[in-house]
C-alpha cells in the first residue's frame, strides 16, 4: 500500500507544533491586548483597528518565513506583546489630526503678449535618500533615558507625566504607560522642597553586579546601571545621587533598543 501524504496534523487531529497550520490558528485566535480597555472609547476604536492590520503584516511575514525557518513557540508570546506595545504606544503619542483642508486653485491669469518670451523655472533634481540610521546602542539608550527621565520642571510640568513624555524616545509604550500610571517620589520631594528646576548634571552608565542584575544578559537582552547626579535649583538648593537598573531590550538581532523595564524607582 502506497504511503499517506504527508500532513502537519498530530494524531488527535490538531495541527503539529510549529508547522504554517498551527501558526495560522494561534494568531487567528490572538485576543486584543487587555491594555486597550483602559483607553478612551476613540483611542480604543484606533488602538484595535491599527493592531488588527499590524498582526495581518506580521502573519504575512512570518508564514513567507516559514519555507526556511519555522517559528518556535516562543515566538507567539514575544510577538504579541511587541505588536500590543507598539500599537499602544502610536495610539498615546500619536493623536488623530485633522485632514488639512483642500488647497485652492490658483486663479487664471491674463496671457502673454503675442512674441514675448516666455520662461518656465527649472524642474528640480530629487536628492538621493538619506540612510537609515543605525540601532543605537544599549549604553546610548540607558543613558538618554537617564537624562530625559530625570530632568524636572516642577511648577511647568504639573505631575512626573512630563518627564515620561520627555523620555518616550528611549523607553516602550509600555513602560510609558506604567510609569504614567504610578506615581514617582523624586517629583513629589521636588515639590515639598518648592523647587523650580531638577537638572542632571552627570550620567554614568556601568554594568550592574551579580546582585542587581534580575536575569543573565543575551543577544535580545542588557542589564545596565545608570547613576544620575541631579541638582534642584528653587528656595533650597541642593544635589542628590538616584540609582537606577534598567533592562534594555529588542525583538530582534538588528531592531532597535528600547527601555523595558527599570528597577529602582519607587512611589
Amino acid at each position: 500500500m502506497p504511503d499517506s501524504p504527508h500532513t502537519e496534523s498530530q494524531p488527535d487531529g490538531s495541527p503539529e507544533t510549529g508547522s504554517a497550520a498551527w501558526w495560522r490558528e494561534n494568531l487567528r485566535k490572538a485576543e486584543v491586548p487587555a491594555e486597550f480597555s483602559e483607553l478612551p472609547r476613540r483611542q480604543r476604536r484606533r488602538a484595535e483597528k491599527h493592531w488588527r492590520k499590524a498582526r495581518q503584516e506580521v502573519r504575512a511575514k512570518e508564514m513567507r518565513r516559514e519555507r526556511t525557518s519555522a517559528p518556535t513557540p516562543l515566538t507567539i508570546p514575544v510577538i504579541a506583546i511587541l505588536l500590543s506595545a507598539a500599537v499602544l504606544g502610536w495610539v498615546l503619542f500619536h493623536p488623530e489630526k485633522e485632514r488639512p483642508a483642500p488647497e485652492a486653485k490658483p486663479t487664471p491669469t491674463a496671457s502673454a503678449p503675442q512674441g514675448a518670451a516666455i520662461t518656465t523655472a527649472p524642474t528640480p533634481t530629487p536628492s538621493a535618500p538619506a540612510p537609515s540610521a543605525a540601532p543605537a546602542e544599549p549604553e546610548a539608550i540607558a543613558r538618554g533615558f537617564a537624562e530625559k527621565y530625570s530632568t524636572r520642571y516642577p511648577y511647568d510640568d504639573g505631575t512626573h507625566r512630563a518627564a515620561v513624555n520627555r523620555a518616550s524616545a528611549y523607553i516602550s509604550p509600555a513602560l510609558a504607560l506604567n510609569l504614567a500610571q504610578h506615581d514617582d517620589r523624586d517629583f513629589n520631594q521636588l515639590v515639598a522642597a518648592q523647587a523650580t528646576a531638577a537638572v542632571p548634571t552627570r550620567v554614568d552608565i556601568t554594568a550592574p553586579d551579580e546582585k542587581q542584575r534580575p536575569s543573565p544578559d543575551t543577544t535580545l537582552r542588557r542589564w545596565l546601571q545608570a547613576t544620575i547626579a541631579v541638582s534642584v535649583e528653587g528656595t533650597t538648593a541642593y544635589t542628590y545621587t538616584r540609582s537606577l537598573t534598567v533592562e534594555i531590550s529588542r525583538a530582534e538581532i538588528g531592531d532597535r533598543w528600547m527601555v523595558t523595564r527599570v528597577v529602582g524607582l519607587e512611589e
